[in-house]
């Protein structure tokens, strides 16, 4: 109990605010008779894990609700503005996970605006999918770079009358785990292993060489495109495999294996193993999973594709909101 009365006081005596927008899709309810009214309980594990890292830093989180699509040029120029300023007020951004195609333009402009501008920007899941195509797009000037879900969505809405996607352009594919007729989505707990020490969220983690954290998606990074977006500044710091059915690891495919042995090998350097790890991947037709990302030059842009908010708790916050508070705390001046 006194733990649990120590952090009450921590919580009632924070005096520094920070301002974190969460750009996201489900911010209303049909059943709401205002339409202006948030529904929160849709990324509730979020903002929860938002307010555990603001414990730990002795601070008080202002979520603010940006509609992904208000941002999106469909949307009238009032909307778009009002959007906008509620990015450039806050002092931190998480991009959120969501599905299929409306908002996602969005989603990437705010994913530009928190690049170019060098705000904190946390984007998860789907998220770092729009933060890593509007670099595809916008840095690496990949005409065209798009995700073949996000396509074949668009093509059956137009009754198959789209041109379909070139190799150039088809950064994020199906991936899903194991091959055959029993592959499916990748669910649950999953092993992430950092491939460099030279990472914000490898510090965040207590600089353990793996971690595991919850994933419930089927499209991931083509491995084919990961030394270009490399290259540009986009650096890949966390990988997972195909685990198979059982997670003990002597039990995952031999590829799999020899993937994991690569790694961790301190005596080749980053690119090294990215290039290694690339090729193999393609080589064997076996996945190799951009896990986490982050910005060169950047106080905290940083992607992952695994849901940390899940494992989220008062004693214990995630490592990557705990990264962004702290980024955000220093973006605002308030350290």
């Amino acid at each position: 109990m006194q733990e649990w009365s120590d952090i009450v006081k921590l919580a009632v005596n924070c005096k520094n605010v920070v301002k974190i927008a969460l750009v996201g899709k489900y911010f209303k309810n049909q059943l709401m008779t205002n339409e202006n009214q948030i529904f929160r309980d849709s990324y509730a594990s979020v903002i929860n894990a938002l307010n555990d890292a603001g414990l730990h830093s002795n601070c008080k989180i202002e979520a603010v609700f940006v509609w992904a699509e208000d941002l999106e040029a469909a949307s009238s120029i009032k909307k778009q503005a009002a959007a906008m300023k509620l990015l450039e007020e806050a002092h931190g951004i998480v991009i959120t996970a969501c599905f299929n195609v409306p908002g996602f333009e969005g989603m990437m402009q705010a994913c530009k605006y928190g690049r170019e501008s060098k705000k904190p920007l946390l984007s998860i899941c789907y998220g770092m999918q729009c933060a890593i195509i509007e670099f595809a797009q916008n840095v690496c000037k990949i005409k065209g770079a798009w995700s073949t879900k996000l396509w074949d969505e668009q093509n059956d809405k137009c009754n198959n009358q789209l041109q379909p996607l070139k190799p150039e352009q088809k950064v994020i594919i199906k991936m899903f785990e194991r091959f055959g007729e029993k592959s499916e989505m990748r669910l649950g707990r999953r092993t992430t292993t950092f491939i460099t020490e030279n990472s914000k969220v490898f510090n965040d983690y207590g600089r353990r060489d793996s971690i595991q954290e919850r994933h419930r998606h089927g499209y991931e990074v083509n491995p084919e495109f990961v030394p270009r977006l490399i290259a540009a500044g986009l650096r890949f710091v966390g990988i997972g495999v195909d685990e198979g059915i059982n997670d003990e690891t002597e039990n995952f495919p031999e590829t799999s294996q020899k993937m994991l042995g690569i790694a961790p090998n301190k005596e080749m350097s980053y690119l090294e193993k990215v290039n290694t790890l690339c090729q193999y991947s393609t080589a064997t037709k076996t996945a190799v999973r951009m896990e986490i990302m982050e910005l060169e030059n950047h106080p905290y842009f940083v992607g992952i594709q695994f849901h940390p908010e899940f494992q989220s708790r008062p004693f214990s916050p995630s490592p990557p909101f705990l990264g962004l508070i702290r980024a955000s705390l220093q973006y605002s001046k308030i350290l």
